[in-house]
Parts: C-alpha cells; sequence; structure tokens
C-alpha cells in the first residue's frame, strides 16, 4: 500500500476542517433562526395579552362587577375563543386570585380550580414569564412544541389573576427542520 505525501494529507485535512466548519456553521445559523422565531412568538403572545386585556377593559367600561360577574362572563368567554381561533394559538387561560378558572378556550376547565406553579408565581408577585417546553432530541437536535406565556391578568388596573397563552412551536420546528436537512 503507497503512503500518502505529506500533500495530500494537507489536502484532506483542509478539506475536514472546510467541512466541519461548515456544519458548525450550520448549527450556528439554525439556532440564531430559531431564537429569532421565538422571540417572535413572544411578541405575539404579548400582543394577545394586551389586545384582550383592552378588549376586556372596554367590554366592562362603567361596569365594575363585569369581571366577577358569573352571568357576564359569557361576554369574556367570547372573546377568549375568538383570540384562540388566531394562527398558533393553542390555549388561553384565565384564572382569578384564588386559581379558579374563570375563562378558557377549554370549556371544561371553567370553574375549577387550577394549581400552575407557573400563574401563581405570576399572581404573588413574579412578573410575566415565558416556558418554552422542549421534547428529547438528539445531541445537535431539540425539538420544541409549545411555548407557554404566563402574565398578570388586570381590571381596572388592579390584579385580578393571572393568565396563560400557549402558542404552538410545531410549525416553526417544521420549517426549521424542513431547512436544514
Amino acid at each position: 500500500m503507497v503512503k500518502p505525501g505529506l500533500r495530500w494529507q494537507i489536502v484532506f485535512t483542509l478539506i475536514f476542517i472546510m467541512v466541519s466548519t461548515s456544519f458548525l456553521i450550520g448549527l450556528v445559523v439554525m439556532s440564531v433562526t430559531k431564537k429569532t422565531i421565538v422571540n417572535q412568538k413572544i411578541e405575539d403572545a404579548i400582543f394577545l395579552r394586551n389586545a384582550f386585556q383592552n378588549c376586556i377593559n372596554a367590554l366592562a367600561y362603567g361596569d365594575d362587577d363585569f369581571y366577577h360577574n358569573k352571568e357576564k362572563n359569557w361576554q369574556m368567554q367570547r372573546l377568549l375563543q375568538l383570540f384562540s381561533l388566531e394562527s398558533g394559538v393553542e390555549n388561553i387561560l384565565i384564572i382569578d386570585l384564588t386559581g379558579n378558572v374563570i375563562a378558557s378556550s377549554d370549556p371544561h376547565l371553567i370553574g375549577t380550580s387550577l394549581h400552575d406553579q407557573n400563574l401563581n408565581e405570576v399572581i404573588t408577585a413574579a412578573p410575566a414569564s415565558l416556558e418554552l417546553s422542549q421534547d428529547k432530541g438528539t445531541l445537535f437536535k431539540e425539538t420544541n412544541k409549545k411555548l407557554s406565556f404566563f402574565s398578570p391578568f388586570y381590571f381596572k388596573n388592579q390584579k385580578a389573576g393571572a393568565m396563560r397563552i400557549t402558542l404552538s412551536l410545531g410549525e416553526m420546528q417544521a420549517v426549521i427542520n424542513k431547512s436544514y436537512k
């Protein structure tokens, strides 16, 4: 067997370095792309929260009992159902200060007591927070299924509970997986 010369060793080493570099650059670009899309989803959640908050304040204008009156809760529930139709929204949930579900895009949860650590933290003192669910992936590939945004819920400028908006990241993950195959 012929032993390769120094020139061929240099060529193979350079090819290996170029392939490795392009692979690592691809990983960095994929990570930056994913972060940018997640940041956009966070902005979408904040926009939805602010829009919902403003709509509730407009519905309740002049009616101080609106939030606590269960007979008027159907208006909040209907509004929440409309917001849930937005593209990428999986679930929206509102609880009061005691943890009871006031409105939800899943009607079976209304009236039940929900014990969610993130929502309870938002009610007590913490500002808005995020939770990014991740499935186990390989060493270089992790999949994110959904992003949950937790925020205080205000009524007449007073904290009245907490709100969770869950956005799907499945579409984003499919695009990233397809573009980096």
